[in-house]
C-alpha cells in the first residue's frame, strides 16, 4: 500500500459534544491517529464513538468496497455518488 501523504482534521463543536473528522487519502495514517485520539480521550473519561464513512451497515460496506476499488484516476458514476451521499446523510442523522 502506498502512502497518500497528509490528512486533515476538522472539528464540529455543539452543545452535545464534539464531532471530529479525519480526512485524507488511503494509507495516510487516519486510522492510527483516530485510535490514538480515542485512547487518549477515554483515559480522560470522555465517551468516544468511532465510525467510518461509508461503513457500519451491509449496504454502506458494499459502497465502501466499490469506492476503494474504483479505477485510479477514473470518475465515480453518478449512481455511486448518490449512494455514497445517501449513506452519509443516513449516518449523520443516526449519530
Amino acid at each position: 500500500m502506498k502512502s497518500a501523504g497528509f490528512f486533515r482534521i476538522v472539528f464540529f463543536i455543539s452543545k452535545n459534544g464534539i464531532f471530529i473528522t479525519f480526512e485524507g487519502g488511503e494509507g495516510c495514517g487516519k486510522t492510527s491517529q483516530i485510535n490514538l485520539l480515542a485512547e487518549f480521550m477515554r483515559k480522560k473519561g470522555r465517551e468516544c464513538v468511532i465510525t467510518r464513512e461509508p461503513g457500519g451497515t451491509a449496504v454502506s460496506e458494499k459502497i465502501r468496497e466499490l469506492l476503494l476499488h474504483a479505477k485510479e484516476g477514473g470518475s465515480m458514476s453518478a449512481k455511486l455518488k448518490c449512494c455514497f451521499l445517501t449513506q452519509r446523510a443516513r449516518s449523520m442523522s443516526t449519530s
